[in-house]
Protein backbone atom coordinates (compact mmCIF):
# COMPACT_ATOMS: atom_id res chain seq x y z
CA UNK A 1 0.00 0.00 0.00
CA UNK A 2 1.47 3.37 -1.10
CA UNK A 3 1.91 5.68 1.58
CA UNK A 4 2.24 9.50 0.25
CA UNK A 5 1.88 12.19 2.27
CA UNK A 6 0.25 15.27 -0.10
CA UNK A 7 0.31 18.02 2.18
CA UNK A 8 0.96 20.25 5.29
CA UNK A 9 -1.40 22.93 6.39
CA UNK A 10 0.07 25.31 8.52
CA UNK A 11 -3.06 27.07 10.22
CA UNK A 12 -1.67 30.16 11.56
CA UNK A 13 -4.98 30.75 13.76
CA UNK A 14 -4.08 27.62 16.06
CA UNK A 15 -0.67 27.21 15.18
CA UNK A 16 -1.14 23.50 14.33
CA UNK A 17 0.03 21.39 11.66
CA UNK A 18 -2.42 19.54 9.95
CA UNK A 19 -1.56 16.31 7.86
CA UNK A 20 -3.24 14.72 5.16
CA UNK A 21 -1.87 10.85 4.32
CA UNK A 22 -3.26 9.28 1.36
CA UNK A 23 -3.70 5.44 1.80
CA UNK A 24 -4.30 4.51 -1.50
CA UNK A 25 -6.55 7.37 -2.69
CA UNK A 26 -7.90 7.26 1.34
CA UNK A 27 -7.49 10.39 2.82
CA UNK A 28 -7.56 11.07 6.66
CA UNK A 29 -6.02 14.02 9.19
CA UNK A 30 -2.66 12.70 10.63
CA UNK A 31 -4.71 13.47 14.09
CA UNK A 32 -7.13 10.05 12.85
CA UNK A 33 -3.71 8.13 11.59
CA UNK A 34 -2.11 8.71 14.89
CA UNK A 35 -5.35 7.25 16.90
CA UNK A 36 -5.23 4.58 14.68
CA UNK A 37 -1.51 3.19 15.26
CA UNK A 38 -2.12 4.09 19.12
CA UNK A 39 -5.34 1.24 18.82
CA UNK A 40 -3.10 -0.81 16.90
CA UNK A 41 -0.01 -0.36 19.83
CA UNK A 42 -3.08 -1.24 22.35
CA UNK A 43 -4.27 -4.16 20.26
CA UNK A 44 -0.38 -5.30 20.25
CA UNK A 45 -0.15 -4.77 23.44
CA UNK A 46 -3.31 -6.46 24.97
CA UNK A 47 -2.51 -9.28 22.56
CA UNK A 48 1.22 -9.57 24.43
CA UNK A 49 -0.82 -9.27 28.07
CA UNK A 50 -3.20 -12.42 26.74
CA UNK A 51 -0.74 -14.75 25.54
CA UNK A 52 1.27 -14.11 28.63
CA UNK A 53 -2.08 -15.06 31.04
CA UNK A 54 -2.99 -17.88 28.47
CA UNK A 55 0.52 -19.47 29.44
CA UNK A 56 -0.04 -18.94 33.06
CA UNK A 57 -3.47 -20.24 32.81
CA UNK A 58 -2.30 -23.23 31.01
CA UNK A 59 0.29 -24.08 33.54
CA UNK A 60 -2.59 -23.79 36.06
CA UNK A 61 -4.75 -26.16 34.20
CA UNK A 62 -1.82 -28.87 34.18
CA UNK A 63 -0.89 -28.43 37.75
CA UNK A 64 -4.30 -28.97 38.54
CA UNK A 65 -4.80 -32.25 36.00
CA UNK A 66 -1.49 -33.77 37.67
CA UNK A 67 -3.53 -33.29 40.74
CA UNK A 68 -6.30 -34.59 39.53
CA UNK A 69 -4.61 -37.90 38.35
CA UNK A 70 -2.56 -38.16 41.44
CA UNK A 71 -6.02 -38.05 43.58
CA UNK A 72 -7.19 -40.59 41.15
CA UNK A 73 -4.68 -42.97 41.77
CA UNK A 74 -4.96 -42.35 45.47
CA UNK A 75 -8.79 -42.92 45.53
CA UNK A 76 -8.30 -46.39 43.67
CA UNK A 77 -5.67 -47.67 45.87
CA UNK A 78 -8.05 -46.66 49.07
CA UNK A 79 -10.97 -48.59 47.11
CA UNK A 80 -8.86 -51.72 46.71
CA UNK A 81 -7.52 -51.35 50.33
CA UNK A 82 -10.94 -51.04 51.68
CA UNK A 83 -11.95 -54.45 49.58
CA UNK A 84 -9.41 -55.96 51.12
CA UNK A 85 -10.29 -55.32 54.45
CA UNK A 86 -13.50 -55.95 53.56
CA UNK A 87 -12.59 -59.69 52.45
CA UNK A 88 -10.72 -60.10 55.97
CA UNK A 89 -13.77 -58.44 58.42
CA UNK A 90 -16.07 -61.34 56.14
CA UNK A 91 -13.79 -63.93 56.74
CA UNK A 92 -13.65 -63.09 60.93
CA UNK A 93 -16.94 -63.31 60.70
CA UNK A 94 -17.30 -66.65 59.10
CA UNK A 95 -14.79 -67.74 61.46
CA UNK A 96 -16.68 -66.78 64.50
CA UNK A 97 -19.85 -67.66 63.23
CA UNK A 98 -18.00 -71.57 62.83
CA UNK A 99 -16.46 -71.20 66.86
CA UNK A 100 -20.06 -70.17 67.54
CA UNK A 101 -21.61 -72.79 66.03
CA UNK A 102 -19.11 -75.25 66.91
CA UNK A 103 -19.45 -74.49 70.59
Amino acid sequence: MLLTVIYNLLDLSLQKIYYVVAIGGFYMEFGMFEQLEQKVEKIIERCGELTKENEKLTEMLRSKEEETESLTRKLEKLGKEKGLVREKVETLLERLEGLIQTT
